[in-house]
Order: structure tokens, then sequence, then C-alpha cells
């Protein structure tokens, strides 16, 4: 649905940020639109209904409008909260480590839906149960080989993969210490 102003996409939640009194900047990737930074209005106030169906990891159905600087999200439909997933650090530690990975590797308005069909799959697999031991170093493999970014021919270590992203987008990942500790 995209009727002027207005636009319906499917998304998953990969960051928030505060800002002002009560809004957050969120960052989410799309199916539709590919990575989009939003504003939800309102959402730091105790009645905020939508507060819930906006945490990291959360998959909807969001109704967006757009705005000058930034589009504002007007409302949200939850598709899928992964509540087993946030009970355990090790499954939440690896579920914060795709979506930065993603966030970095991933330059805003740019479909992927064979990305977004990958991370949704990894977090049903998180909220199901502890994947294996090498599947951040698969999960990344796949994608910097979708990205174009890694021959389907070339194989990493975790380690490596790792140090491989960080090197790509010139910067520490926030993520890999937390990893390093829980391996």
């Amino acid at each position: 649905m995209s009727t002027g102003r207005f636009y319906t996409v499917e998304g998953i939640v990969l960051k928030r940020k505060n800002s002002g009194e009560a809004d957050r900047i969120i960052t989410l990737f799309t199916k539709e639109k590919g990575k989009l930074v939003v504003t939800a209005k309102g959402i730091r106030r105790i009645t905020s209904k939508r507060a819930p169906h906006l945490e990291v990891f959360s998959r909807g159905r969001l109704l967006l409008h757009r705005g000058h600087y930034r589009d504002t999200i007007s409302e949200i439909e939850p598709l899928a909260t992964y509540a087993d997933l946030r009970n355990h650090l090790g499954r939440v530690s690896v579920a914060y480590y795709l979506c930065e990975v993603i966030d970095v590797l991933l330059p805003e308005q740019q479909e992927h839906r064979d990305v977004y069909s990958q991370l949704t799959q990894a977090l049903v697999i998180l909220d199901r149960g502890n994947p294996a031991d090498d599947y951040i170093q698969v999960f990344t493999e796949k994608l910097l080989i979708l990205l174009g970014f890694l021959s389907a021919q070339r194989r990493l270590s975790t380690e490596e993969v790792l140090a491989y992203v960080e090197q790509l987008t010139e910067r520490k990942l926030r993520t890999r210490r937390l990893l390093l500790q829980l391996a």
C-alpha cells in the first residue's frame, strides 16, 4: 500500500536511539525498501501502545508517514517478537551481532529481500534454541557472499570473518567483545 504520504513496509528493528524527551530514532531493515532510519514520536511515554512492538529484533508491519527530513512511524502491527530469544544472554548477543553487521554493511534504502529473508530465518533459529557453534561465521559468510564482498569459494574462520567485516567497515564492531567473552 503506497498512497501519497503514507506507505507500508514489513521490517525488523535493528537498533534504536533516544531523541528528545519522548521520541526514538529507529533503524529498520525492511523487506521492501532496505534499511530505513525513521522517527517514532512519543514512543517513550508510559502510555505508548507502540513501544513494546518497537524493541530491537522485533518484526512488524509498519505504516510510515513521509517526512521532509525523516519518515515517521504512524502504526505498527507486530508479526514476531522473538520472546524466547530475549531470555538467553548468548542468543541475544548473537542477535545483536547479526543486527549490527547488517546495519554496518548495508546502505540506506537499497532493497535486499534475500538478506531480509536470511535475517528473519536467523531470528527464528535463535528464538527456537541455541544455534550451532559456527552460526555467526556461517551467517556472516553467507551475508558477505550475497552482498558481493566475498567469493563463494572462500572460507573464513569466525575470527577471520569478524576481522574482515571490521576491515570493510573501517570500524570496530561493538558486539565483537561480547561474542568473544561468551565463546
